[in-house]
């Protein structure tokens, strides 16, 4: 004797109460996402204001807005970070003009020393011509000689945040992508949005921060299965 089995109705009742449940974690997650940008938006640093500027696109982009965007604007640091600017393209034409004197040009090293003072001129124009540029390891700018730490460089482009709501088979994932070139730079002095993360937590959320390579893993699992 052979007994048939219809689980049909079963399956689809299986199937509605997951996507029920994962409806209900969506919507949990974007509220937990809400709260946490908002805190980190509140508390994101204003020089420029391009930090914050990126993090309310990406934030909109993902749909746990809406947050202002605000317009950016010179920095408060603006005269220091001229000034440090000045100085290095002093001590590269200085050591430029030291070679050409010396009639030492012709050394293979003098390449060098013209892609310093080259890029030194780059670095300033770009900073004089651009309303809201910032300078990444002004100080760091070596006032003892031209082969000091002498690294420091202007991001003048602005850039758009990026941000989606990705959803697995168990998990939600909100992707806020601050994408300013010193935003790292940010994160790791004022952690901004750990502290909005913990902030969320501490108030009874349950939520938690993937790593990139975390969340590389989770997209891969994601795709595989």
């Amino acid at each position: 004797m052979s007994v048939t089995i219809d689980k049909s109705k079963w399956d689809a009742r299986y199937r509605r109460i997951l996507s029920r449940r994962a409806y209900a974690r969506r919507e949990a997650t974007i509220v937990a996402g809400k709260a946490i940008v908002r805190i980190a938006y509140d508390q994101a640093p204003e020089d420029t204001l391009r930090f914050k500027k990126n993090l309310a696109q990406a934030s909109n982009r993902a749909g746990v807005g809406p947050l202002p965007v605000p317009r950016t604007r010179q920095s408060r640091y603006y005269d220091l970070y001229l000034k440090r600017l000045n100085a290095r393209l002093a001590d590269a034409i200085k050591w430029d003009e030291k070679y050409q004197r010396e009639n030492r040009t012709g050394q293979p090293y003098y390449r060098k020393v013209l892609r310093r003072r080259n890029r030194a001129e780059l670095e300033l124009r770009r900073f004089e011509q651009t309303q809201d540029a910032i300078v990444i390891g002004a100080g760091n700018i070596h006032r003892g000689g031209f082969w000091g730490e002498n690294k420091a460089t202007v991001r003048y482009k602005n850039y758009t945040g990026r941000g989606r709501i990705r959803q697995t088979r168990d998990q939600t994932i909100i992707e806020i992508h601050n994408t300013e070139a010193h935003a790292s730079i940010v994160e790791s002095k004022h952690r901004t949005m750990k502290n909005a993360i913990n902030a969320v937590r501490a108030a009874g959320g349950s939520v938690m921060r993937l790593t990139k390579k975390r969340f590389l893993q989770v997209m891969g699992e994601s795709a595989n299965g």
